[in-house]
């Protein structure tokens, strides 16, 4: 029994949000994850861990609410993003009470809100909307006939979206070519607003490289923290990091994967300002607990799902990934690579490069299999391809980026804009020009919920079995150093 138990002590966040979600997914009748509770050593962890799921099911399904029909509303509104397409501007909005005419009330609610270029208030602030309420495709719209301020709340909304404005205004100045131009905004803004631009990287599999993740926070933290931990001391250093990350945080807005990213950041780094050794899979429970506390419906959300899974899996699969880059290309010693051809050289590291690319891709599209089925109706085979070198590309993208945003105020910054252009655009044609003339569209099965929810139990199964082998060969290893 226990090969077939982990080591849950080591991640009490991570259980804790495991049980969360477990309750969520019961009030949409899957059963089936309430079976980690079994995955546990301790009775008592188990028994908490169905307490705490049945708990967070009671409470879904108590707060549950019918879709409200068409008709005239009156509704709370916070503003969450304002957007611009084909000319036309809108906003994403949080509704956390409504009211129909009829006297109907519902609570936690999204709309999109159409607005006017020349005649809207100024989204600083929470606002009382009367207006119509109709159902568009993926949820609701409101269109608004009356708008009246809140007094004494707070929103960043309207200075985000000042602050995107004004980034892709000097992104475009300095940026010639029309879709490194839309590249780099997206990159910056995390909204892509060229359709085209957009379903060149779909198709290549690539569309999630768009959306601000784990992956840009994190290297544009490390690319701050080099200059900082030089000049500063490591305390100043990691105060300053968390105050750029809260920053970067305002600057982009609320998501499930930013959220994610921005509080897995946080935490990691507050423990190192603790003089602890922070451990990945803790700061992921944490952050996706306070995610759910702070909005509890966000955990039915795609993003969400896709964003914590995949970094899961990431975490947890990555010696699992050494192993079998290992096995396909044997890893060399120094000795024997210092005696290899240069010639054999050139060719050992490309491959081991480009295999573990490949592997790593190819699990964390394994990983995610079970919310793409669900969500999606094609897979793009490209991705398998691309995935292998263009989220590195993109992190001297990200670093030209940063220094040019930084350096602007000073010296204008024209010439990294260039290097930036010009190392950028191949890998940006290659994606939007380099599928040939399929695109490798995969059609997903379609499979019953309860056979999903049994796939992807049965991949954080596997996955956590690969932590727990891969943490003992790590004690055996500092057993025997010792």
């Amino acid at each position: 029994m226990n090969r077939f138990t982990f080591s849950w002590e080591r991640f009490p966040a991570l259980f804790i949000l495991a049980s969360l979600i477990s309750g969520a997914l019961l009030s949409k009748a899957l059963y089936l994850p309430l079976l980690f509770a079994c995955t546990h050593q301790k009775l008592s962890f188990k028994i908490g861990y169905v307490a705490l799921a049945l708990t967070t099911f009671l409470l879904f399904k108590t707060d549950h609410n019918l879709a409200p029909e068409d008709s005239l509303v009156a509704a709370y509104v916070k503003p969450v993003e304002i957007k611009e397409s084909n000319n036309r501007m809108f906003m994403i909005a949080k509704i956390p009470y409504l009211k129909t005419e009829n006297g109907d009330e519902y609570r936690k609610m999204s709309a999109i809100i159409p607005l006017s270029k020349y005649k809207r208030p100024m989204m600083n602030s929470h606002y009382i909307i009367t207006g119509k309420l109709k159902k568009a495709t993926g949820g609701y719209t409101l269109s608004p006939n009356t708008w009246d301020r809140v007094e004494n709340t707070l929103s960043f909304t309207e200075n985000r979206y000042i602050l995107k404005q004004a980034a892709a205004e000097l992104i475009a100045t300095h940026t010639k070519d029309e879709d490194v131009r839309t590249y780099f905004s997206a990159l910056v803004t995390g909204y892509i607003d060229d359709p085209c631009v957009k379903e060149s990287f779909f198709s290549a599999g690539m569309l999630h490289t768009l959306a601000i993740s784990g992956f840009h926070f994190s290297w544009i933290i490390f690319i701050l923290s080099v200059p900082l931990t030089l000049i500063l001391p490591k305390k100043h250093a990691t105060i300053l990091l968390l105050f750029f990350a809260l920053l970067y945080y305002l600057f982009l807005g609320q998501g499930a994967s930013i959220s994610r990213a921005w509080l897995s950041i946080s935490i990691f780094l507050i423990t190192l300002l603790l003089s602890k050794v922070p451990i990945p899979l803790n700061a992921l429970g944490v952050a996706g607990i306070i995610s759910i506390l702070i909005d509890p419906y966000l955990v039915y959300e795609l993003a969400f799902s896709l964003s914590y899974l995949a970094t899961f899996a990431i975490l947890t699969l990555r010696s699992f990934i050494s192993e079998l880059t290992n096995y396909f290309c044997k890893k060399r010693d120094k000795k024997i690579l210092m005696m290899m051809p240069f010639l054999d050289k050139c060719a050992y590291y490309p491959l081991r490069f480009f295999l573990h690319s490949f592997l790593f891709s190819l699990l964390i599209q394994i990983a995610i299999l079970p919310i793409l089925i669900h969500q999606f109706t094609f897979f793009p085979l490209w991705g398998l391809v691309y995935n292998g070198f263009f989220p590195l590309s993109m992190i001297p993208t990200l670093i030209f980026l940063l220094f040019a945003f930084a350096l602007h105020p000073i010296f204008g910054s024209g010439l990294i804009w260039k290097i930036n252009e010009a190392f950028s655009k191949p890998f940006l044609e290659a994606i939007i020009y380099g599928k040939g003339v399929s695109p490798l569209l995969i059609k997903l099965p379609t499979i019953a919920p309860q056979l999903l929810s049994l796939f992807g139990c049965a991949v954080i199964f596997f996955c956590f079995s690969r932590e727990k082998i891969a943490h003992e060969e790590h004690l055996i290893s500092l057993d025997d150093s010792s």
